[in-house]
């Protein structure tokens, strides 16, 4: 926000409540919740263009917080009209805001500061300004019919509600399985009903810790007061589901710039101090440090216990000791990151009130700044006693975005009433699961500016930030860069060949996401960061198939996550007709998982899309989903052997589509009847494709793809095989067109 509106001349003073700048990028949040990179554009994609140019690259997402750290402090030097204020925070009684009507003209700090402006923006997760200007705001989640929602409120079955829960059998009793003997701590007593209704509750707090393996890694200390039975929880936990280790487990770990990670929360009871931040958003200064430090003492002690209590498995306090925080980050504060994650805390009620209609493209607003597309993501809120008498966690949720959406303008104005000259960035005008989506990172960027954009052209209008014309505001945002809608510029027709062989990528290995590798695809690869190139080809030669990669930099891609994860890219076009794809695959082990998923709306597991289509191989059995109708008795392929499968889609705009898949043919001049074949209607066209690739064992090894092909060119066949297409694949494909053209 104070660089969009001193790039457009005006002068900012820009107050930071802490002694570093920067917020959750420069205090541990640095494996980014991006969603589709592409849809991050203006001063945010150039933030990561900066921390790339920091590492020898294009762009770079999952980066070290020392060099976002630099690169914000770059910025500020390079701008002499922004004037930096640390270590002030507001004052929260009367004195705080100063006031004329509707318009705020001065603000004073604790310290006495005071400072006086034309227009004001909180950027604050808290959003202090924004609550003591008297903007109206919320706190808590709405019930669905509030707003007319689907996924808010209490969610005991929502989409992913058994993420990070614990099954069965945990007791949630000081002595187990005798309710006389009282609650564990942060267990509430009652079932939260009803599902979908509204409460005062926040999703969980917890710090974004940067951890490494290398030798300098600070140990792993006791906080003040430790006591192992708080985490009673926890070795109950660990003990039913009979885990043996941490990593995606327990703790999720992903791997940043610097051979570090990103240390966030996973599993049933880990770093996200559950129930134990409710306070927080209306809370004085002091009241809020003390839940602070209450989370750190719990995190704290958690990763203690981990690594040191004796009756956990010695596999888990080993990994656990083989990672310790990084000893070149907060230096000055042991190693800590210095700012608590506030997921949320107040959310104001805006001119306009993001649902989650518009996250899911139901509802498309005309006045957009800026994009999101992350998915609908809140943590758990409480943990509870559930019908059975065993304790549950409330309130996950994941719900996938079909694409990236608009936010509205009037998503950061107050009501003009309240406040004529203020913009809100960070605690917008969201529900509590819209809010969810645009919580992340790189959307405060981009909705920041916009606010300073806007702040700065209605200072030279002479207008509120209500009355600017919202035309002036666009025009400037996409001269600046930013990308207000999304574009769907793919068009039927032939694009000839699209594929890729991972080959052309040095240093190996290096992450998939992000690269632009390959041909015949727009934008870069998107997705998680877990799938990686890593040296060497995957070769086959059978049945005729004769297609050759370069020997340079050879690579192929595996993945190492323990749940389902790719990476999708679009096609330059999309395809209807007859389509041809082909790709290699080789699966290490019983456990390692490989396969492509189509046109699929989501990072994760392409099964929690809308609807799910792929095609995958799970230790050595194939697994075909259609329209989420899953066959998962196909066919065998060998363990640790290069394997052929060879794709024909026939897709009818009419909606009769065909799939036919060959796996490892034995003659591909004389093409025998297909291994699977199905009829459906399927899609009308096809758009992307995913790489999927994961180990649910935890192991990491994943299964490996390599020499990707797509084609529906006049030489389809040749494209993805190498050789001419035989005489009697030419006349099934005549007749195919012949009977098409009758319709």
């Amino acid at each position: 926000a104070a660089v969009a509106a001193a790039d457009l001349g005006k002068t900012v003073a820009l107050i930071e409540p802490t002694a570093r700048i920067g917020g959750l990028t420069t205090n541990g949040l640095s494996f980014t919740d991006t969603g589709n990179t592409n849809a991050v554009q203006g001063l945010a994609r150039q933030f990561y263009r900066d921390l790339g140019t920091h590492y020898g690259k294009s762009i770079e997402f999952n980066f070290e917080p020392s060099a976002a750290l630099g690169v914000y402090n770059d910025w500020l030097t390079a701008r002499p009209n922004i004037t930096l204020y640390t270590e002030e925070r507001l004052d929260l009684s009367a004195v705080g805001v100063n006031k004329t009507g509707n318009r705020i003209n001065s603000i004073r700090m604790e310290s006495g500061l005071t400072l006086g402006g034309s227009m004001f923006i909180d950027a604050g997760y808290e959003s202090d300004l924004m609550a003591k200007a008297g903007v109206s705001y919320t706190v808590g989640r709405e019930s669905n019919s509030t707003y007319g929602e689907t996924y808010n409120g209490i969610q005991k079955n929502g989409p992913r509600a058994d993420n990070h829960n614990f099954g069965n059998g945990v007791s949630p009793y000081v002595v187990a399985g005798d309710p006389n003997s009282g609650l564990l701590p942060g267990i509430e007593p009652n079932i939260p009903t009803p599902n979908g209704g509204g409460d005062h509750r926040l999703q969980a707090y917890n710090f974004r810790l940067t951890v490494t393996q290398a030798a300098d890694r600070r140990a792993w200390t006791a906080p003040t007061n430790y006591n192992p039975n708080n985490y009673e929880l926890l070795r109950r936990y660990i003990n039913a589901q009979n885990i043996t280790s941490v990593r995606g487990k327990l703790l999720k770990l992903d791997p940043i710039q610097g051979g570090k990670f990103d240390m966030n929360n996973q599993g049933a009871v880990s770093t996200d101090f559950i129930g134990q931040n409710y306070a927080y958003p209306d809370a004085d200064h002091t009241t809020r440090e003390q839940i602070v430090q209450a989370h750190r003492q719990w995190q704290q002690g958690l990763i203690y216990f981990l690594s040191s209590d004796p009756s956990l498995p010695q596999s888990i306090r080993d990994e656990m000791n083989s990672y310790g925080l990084a000893a070149d980050e907060f230096e000055d504060n042991d190693g800590w990151s210095e700012q608590i994650y506030v997921r949320e805390a107040r959310r104001m009620i805006g001119e306009h009130v993001t649902t989650d209609r518009n996250i899911l493209g139901q509802e498309m607003v005309d006045d957009s700044i800026g994009l999101g597309s992350y998915t609908m993501d809140s943590h758990h809120v409480q943990r509870y006693v559930d019908a059975n008498g065993n304790v549950r966690n409330e309130g996950n949720v994941q719900k996938n975005v079909p694409e990236p959406y608009r936010i509205s303008f009037g998503s950061i104005k107050p009501v003009e009433a309240e406040a004529d000259n203020l913009l809100v960035t960070s605690a917008v005008s969201a529900s509590h699961i819209a809010y969810g989506s645009i919580r992340m990172e790189p959307v405060f960027m981009t909705l920041g500016q916009a606010g300073g954009a806007a702040a700065a052209l209605a200072l030279d209008e002479g207008v509120s930030v209500q009355q600017l014309d919202y035309q002036l505001l666009r025009q400037q945002l996409i001269s600046d860069g930013a990308l207000l809608e999304w574009p769907n510029n793919l068009v039927s027709g032939s694009i000839g060949l699209a594929g890729v062989d991972f080959n052309d990528i040095t240093p190996l290995p290096t992450n998939l996401r992000y690269q632009t590798t390959g041909e015949g695809f727009s934008g870069s690869w998107d997705g998680t960061g877990t799938q990686q190139i890593v040296a060497g080809d995957l070769q086959y030669t059978q049945g005729g198939y004769n297609i050759t990669q370069p020997t340079t930099a050879a690579g192929r891609m595996q993945g190492s996550y323990h749940e389902p994860r790719q990476n999708t890219r679009d096609l330059n076009g999309a395809l209807a007709d007859d389509v041809w794809l082909s790709f290699l695959l080789r699966n290490p082990t019983a456990d390692s998982v490989a396969g492509l998923s189509f046109n699929s709306t989501t990072n994760a597991d392409p099964d929690d899309g809308p609807v799910p289509h792929f095609i995958r191989v799970d230790g050595d059995q194939v697994i075909i989903s259609l329209n989420g109708s899953v066959d998962d008795d196909v066919t065998t392929l060998a363990l640790d052997q290069t394997h052929l499968v060879l794709v024909h889609l026939v897709i009818d705009e009419n909606g009769t589509d065909t799939l036919n898949l060959w796996f490892d043919p034995l003659d591909l001049t004389n093409l025998p009847a297909a291994d699977f074949t199905a009829t459906t209607d399927w899609f009308a066209s096809l758009a992307s494709v995913g790489l999927l690739s994961f180990d649910p064992s935890g192991n990491g090894i994943g299964g490996y793809l390599d020499a990707l092909r797509i084609s529906n060119g006049d030489q389809a066949f040749a494209d993805v095989t190498g050789i001419p297409e035989p005489a009697t694949l030419v006349l099934m494909m005549s007749l195919l067109v012949a009977v098409r053209s009758r319709k």
